[in-house]
């Protein structure tokens, strides 16, 4: 076990149906005036309910765009986890486009590998008709599969012209995703987000709008976000132009908003709307954060108080410092970490522990610009 420790001088203190679009849903009233009212817990009164009723309702446009999730020898309990996973990515998207980009998911099985492997144009398309599409029904699809390697996007497919990216099962990835539940793959949540963006910024690019950032470039764009998911959410949040995309790949809808508190009312075919959030939300408390709406305290499972400690520098870790986080592995490398701190009136301290020889580097953004 290697144990490195970085004094830092104290300067400062201290991211098989297909799918239908509702042009207006029916709106239930019972919902309303019942125990779940929506109005009541948005603390609207019944008497306003009624006036809304009688008005034309607020339409907010957004960009939809069918993804076909395209998978090969996973077995069901791992798509159900994999599915789940995607769905926090979908999540993602549309919290951090400020509800304006939706994806609407169709899973399709690859039974049958015509040619090389899955990730055969053949095989593909052939698993689409089979499950009674058309590769001109979506905008984009994601390969996931076990006999093709790597994580990765061609942008826009060449043949087929849609959006197309692939991760290989198991996911390698050392990205954490700030919730652990063993039911979801996370892993494939940031690889889909990731991935999946390239196509996007692609799309967007031939549609018009080449100022999409490149998802591999964070110290480049230098947003106010880091990276990994934190440089994603603020790429998303930073881009204005989410119904520019060309309509071969995608189609502007409209949610319904009578509340107008900037979710939808009742829509269930999109990630969250005002009946499974309940009381309380509007789309400002919805989008503050990159995970999820109206956070506290840390992203990350991090201690968010360090205690004072002036250590020895020996290569041990003491009783004094206070442990951070053991989230910061690398699967890929075989590496995992353990990451402590403590300070006193002259220095911070932050020590790693790794579980074989590797380099720890530090990096402080202190004036917070990414």
């Amino acid at each position: 076990m290697l144990v490195a420790v970085i004094v830092v001088a104290l300067v400062w203190v201290m991211a098989r149906k297909k799918p239908e679009i509702i042009e207006r849903p029916e709106i239930d009233k019972e919902y309303f005036e019942t125990g779940a009212n929506l109005y009541k817990n948005a603390d609207i009164s019944p008497e306003k309910y009624e006036a809304c009723e009688s008005l034309p309702p607020k339409k907010i446009d957004y960009m939809n765009i069918n993804v076909a999730v395209v998978y090969y020898g996973i077995n069901e309990v791992e798509l159900t986890k994999l599915k789940k996973g995607i769905e926090l990515a979908r999540k993602f998207y549309w919290r951090n486009s400020g509800l304006k980009l939706n994806l609407s998911l169709v899973y399709v099985p690859i039974n049958e590998i015509i040619g090389k492997n899955s990730n055969w144009d053949q095989t593909i398309e052939k698993a689409v008709n089979d499950a009674g599409y058309q590769i001109k029904d979506f905008g984009a699809i994601f390969h996931i599969s076990t006999d093709v390697g790597g994580t990765w996007s061609w942008g826009v497919h060449g043949n087929f012209d849609v959006g197309f990216s692939h991760s290989v099962f198991p996911v390698p990835t050392g990205v954490v995703y700030p919730i652990d539940d063993p039911s979801v793959n996370y892993k494939i949540t940031w690889i889909f987000v990731h991935e999946f963006q390239h196509a996007l910024d692609e799309m967007y690019k031939r549609s018009g709008y080449p100022e999409m950032f490149h998802g591999d470039q964070p110290l480049a764009y230098a947003f106010k976000g880091g990276e990994q998911f934190s440089y994603q959410a603020e790429g998303l949040k930073k881009f204005n132009n989410w119904l520019g995309l060309s309509r071969k790949w995608g189609t502007i809808n409209h949610l319904i908003d009578y509340d107008e508190n900037g979710i939808p009312d009742n829509k269930p075919d999109l990630p969250i709307d005002d009946k499974r959030l309940g009381k309380g939300w509007n789309k400002k408390k919805y989008t503050v954060g990159i995970y999820q709406g109206r956070l506290t305290g840390s992203l990350y499972d991090i201690c968010s108080e360090v205690e004072k400690f002036s250590p020895s520098i020996d290569g041990y870790i003491e009783a004094g410092w206070t442990f951070l986080t053991d989230k910061r592995t690398y699967d890929e490398l075989h590496i995992s970490s353990k990451i402590y701190s403590t300070w006193n009136k002259n220095n911070i301290y932050i020590a790693g522990v790794v579980n074989k020889p590797t380099n720890l580097h530090l990096w402080l953004d202190i004036d917070g610009d990414g």
